[in-house]
This record gives C-alpha cells, sequence and structure tokens, in this order.
C-alpha cells in the first residue's frame, strides 16, 4: 500500500545523463525507473541563454515521488507517448518500469506494465514520417508530439499536492518488471 501522505511537493528529479543514456537520480546512474503512474506535465526553464521544455511523467513507489524530465520535442519523447497511448485505462493505478538502452547508438526506450512491454500506439509507418524531408520530418514530429501531449493531459494530468483518492489507495500488485 502507498503511504497516503507522500508529500508530492518533494519531487526526486529524474534527467537522462548525456553520456550513457541512463536516468540520473540525486547523482546516481540507473538503468530504468518503476513507480506507478501519478500523471504527465511539462516544464520549461532557461539553459544557457535559451528556454527549454521538458515532458514530465510522474511516478511514485513507497518512498520517492519521481519527476522524470524529458526533452519536449525530441524522437525519445515521441517514442515514449506513443507507448503511453496504448495503454487502455488511465484510471486505474499503472505500475510502470521504464528503461532506457542504446541499440546501435538509436535511442531506445522502453515501458513494461504487467510484465510485458508496451508497443506503440500509432505504427511509425502510420505517422508517415519516413519519407519527409528533414525539416517538414522535425516540424511534423513536433506537431505530433504537442497534440498527444495535450490528450496524455486529458487522460491523467499531474498537479504538485493534488492527493487523489486513487493514489492515496494504491493496492501493492504482484507486477516486477523483471
Amino acid at each position: 500500500m502507498l503511504h497516503p501522505f507522500v508529500e508530492y511537493n518533494n519531487l526526486t528529479y529524474v534527467s537522462l545523463e548525456r553520456e550513457t543514456g541512463k536516468f540520473e537520480v540525486d547523482g546516481n546512474l540507473f538503468e530504468g525507473i518503476e513507480g506507478y503512474l501519478l500523471g504527465f506535465g511539462s516544464h520549461e526553464f532557461e539553459f544557457k541563454g535559451k528556454k527549454q521544455k521538458k515532458f514530465d511523467i510522474y511516478l511514485v513507489d513507497n518512498d520517492e515521488t519521481y519527476q522524470i524530465q524529458l526533452g519536449f520535442y525530441s524522437w525519445l519523447t515521441l517514442k515514449v507517448m506513443n507507448m503511453l497511448l496504448s495503454l487502455q485505462d488511465f484510471t486505474n493505478p499503472k505500475l510502470l518500469f521504464i528503461a532506457r538502452k542504446d541499440k546501435n547508438e538509436n535511442d531506445n526506450i522502453f515501458i513494461k506494465h504487467k510484465n510485458s512491454f508496451l508497443k506503440w500506439k500509432y505504427p511509425f509507418e502510420e505517422l508517415k514520417l519516413k519519407d519527409l524531408e528533414d525539416n517538414l520530418k522535425l516540424k511534423t514530429r513536433n506537431e505530433i508530439i504537442g497534440k498527444w501531449y495535450e490528450h496524455l493531459l486529458t487522460l491523467k494530468p499531474f498537479v504538485l499536492n493534488e492527493l487523489t483518492e486513487e493514489s492515496a489507495e494504491i493496492e501493492e500488485i504482484d507486477d516486477n518488471p523483471f
């Protein structure tokens, strides 16, 4: 059972470490992050004089509330959103394990739920990105990410300090990601 008094304003920030591609939490590197899905959001900040936008996935386990931050307009975020959209029901708690691996210098990320890896909801061919020129491909990708983000917010937005009855009453289930 998740502790009903988890302080969601005390977030543990999770980012991707550039050199290894692993998840970085408080200076430690991990292959993956596991927790119950609380919802989605985004934030902006300034880095080296340039505005940056991040896509945020919020997970909670018994000890921590994680804010996984991914570059908003990136191929990795497109992949993550496509997998998240394949989840059927956002009203029930979802125990997710998110892992990242490089394969042939390609950014790969995997999400496991109920001992199965999530598949993409929309096949790459259906997105019609393959034959586009680079600039148009990126513009189209970014438009898709924007639409999917808005849809994910209608399914499961996360707002700090909003403890829902659902998140306070999650029962432990046998959903080991390994």
